[in-house]
Order: structure tokens, then C-alpha cells, then sequence
């Protein structure tokens, strides 16, 4: 259990770096050739948070799901 914690923490923190390596590239091509307004961050297109949201929310049901599985065969000695 706690190696898929550890993937899916690893997996989704190095997408992050990547969005943000990404914001940071288009943020630069953007100073650079004029027309850059705001920080960095807000060059990130929202389908990427989406992305990122709903992995987690995914990951998140599929250990809760993995527990509850545990807990009912622990209980009814199956």
C-alpha cells in the first residue's frame, strides 16, 4: 500500500514540476517577444490544474476503495 503512495505522490508531484517548467518556457517566449503580463503561474492553462485535480481524485478513491476492501474481508474472516 504504502509503494502506491509513494508512485502516485512521485508521479504527481513530477507532472507539477513539468506544468511549471512549461508556465516558465511560454512565460520567458512571452517577455521576451513582448506582451508578458502577470507571474508565471498564470500562463498555465486550467485543463492542466483539471488534469492534476482529477489524478488526484482518482488516486485518492482508489486507496480509500483499497481500504474499505481490507477492513470488510479483515472483518468477515474471508
Amino acid at each position: 500500500m504504502l509503494k502506491y503512495i509513494i508512485l502516485s505522490v512521485l508521479a504527481v508531484s513530477t507532472q507539477l514540476i513539468a506544468i511549471f517548467i512549461w508556465s516558465e518556457y511560454v512565460w520567458l517566449y512571452k517577455f521576451a517577444n513582448g506582451g508578458v503580463g502577470g507571474a508565471a503561474i498564470d500562463h498555465i492553462q486550467p485543463v492542466f490544474w483539471w488534469i492534476i485535480a482529477i489524478e488526484i481524485f482518482t488516486i485518492s478513491s482508489l486507496i480509500a476503495y483499497k481500504n474499505y476492501k481490507e477492513k470488510y474481508y479483515h472483518s468477515h474472516g474471508d
